[in-house]
């Protein structure tokens, strides 16, 4: 029984298999040129921190357990619900954080622009904005796209010492590297979840509940976390 486009996400799989090999081999002292070019410097502005200018942030599990310490009722499902199973449930690949009811929605961690949980923040909050995407080009090379919002915050063109430069690839390769696995996991384990319970992917109904789930309709929806689906049950 075909339950899942299983061709599509064994490739996807594999695409991200080979996307973590080209970030381990990709050349420290040609990130460092990226980074010292960009030469971001924050302004403070708190942009970053808001769903309107950088959508959602994906939770890694060490992130979620810090969070989970914190307060677990700030812990939402991440958006887009990549599968939907014949009964109408949604699955998502991860957590993301909460955000409040402005206009912007704000992190609720950030408090007066400051972030209440700043030495506790998420992987990708520390790397921000170099959180650099992995593109790969024709020839099987890896290269690197500036996060979006490049120029419309922060200040650019500053000075990054070698110490600093350091760090930054450090903490950036970790994370596109267990960002990556993480997805890999989730594949993987969709794929033996689907199979062994006799689920298929219908992409109508993945549709129907996701208009239903904007709407703030309550939906059964699985997460994966650590190896295996959450249940989650509150609702927007």
């Amino acid at each position: 029984m075909v339950t899942v486009k299983q061709r599509k996400v064994k490739d996807d799989i594999n695409s991200r298999e080979n996307i973590v090999q080209l970030i381990r081999d990709y050349p420290d002292n040609e990130f460092k040129e990226v980074i010292q070019d960009i030469g971001f410097n924050c302004e403070m502005c708190t942009k970053c921190c808001t769903a309107s200018f950088n959508d959602h942030i994906l939770l890694l599990e060490d992130d979620v357990e810090r969070i989970k310490d914190i307060d677990p009722t700030v812990l939402y499902p991440a958006p887009g619900f990549e599968f939907c199973d014949q009964y109408g449930k949604l699955y998502s690949c991860g957590y993301t954080i909460k955000t409040k009811n402005d206009s912007d929605k704000t992190c609720i961690f950030l408090q007066n622009g400051l972030c209440t949980i700043y030495s506790k923040r998420p992987l990708i909050c520390r790397v921000y904005p170099y959180m650099l995407f992995p593109v790969i080009k024709k020839k099987g090379n890896v290269d690197w796209n500036m996060i979006s919002g490049l120029n419309e915050h922060g200040y650019y063109h500053n000075h990054i010492d070698d110490e600093t430069c350091n760090s930054i690839i450090h903490q950036t390769k970790e994370y596109e590297i267990r960002f990556q696995e993480h997805m890999i996991m989730f594949m993987r384990t969709i794929l033996t979840h689907f199979q062994t319970n006799g689920l298929k992917h219908i992409p109508a109904m993945q549709a129907q509940k996701i208009r239903e789930y904007n709407k703030g309709q309550p939906i059964d929806i699985l997460v994966y976390h650590k190896g295996k689906f959450e249940t989650f049950s509150e609702q927007k």
